[in-house]
């Protein structure tokens, strides 16, 4: 497990399923106070999955829905970090 995506340093493992694992993260740039979700990819085959997924979260915008403020669809392991 990579202790680091992008700006993200990984605090410690939340969860894991079958299309993704999820970590509690904080920015090292200071540009994002506080503690993040980053879920990571772990099934390359379920990529186009994975964007689409992306893509209804972004275009989604209610309090009870996360908001996304980091992705990288196109690193070694896609992920994305929402609030």
């Amino acid at each position: 497990m990579a202790t680091q995506y992008g700006q993200w340093k990984v605090s410690r493992s939340l969860d894991e399923g079958a299309q993704g694992h999820v970590f509690l993260v904080t920015d090292t740039t200071g540009e994002h106070a506080g503690q993040y979700v980053l879920k990571r990819l772990k099934n390359p085959s379920r990529l186009e999955l994975f964007e689409r997924e992306v893509k209804a979260l972004e275009a989604l915008k209610h309090r009870h829905v996360l908001r996304i403020v980091a992705r990288d669809v196109t690193a070694a392991a896609p992920y994305y970090v929402a609030e």
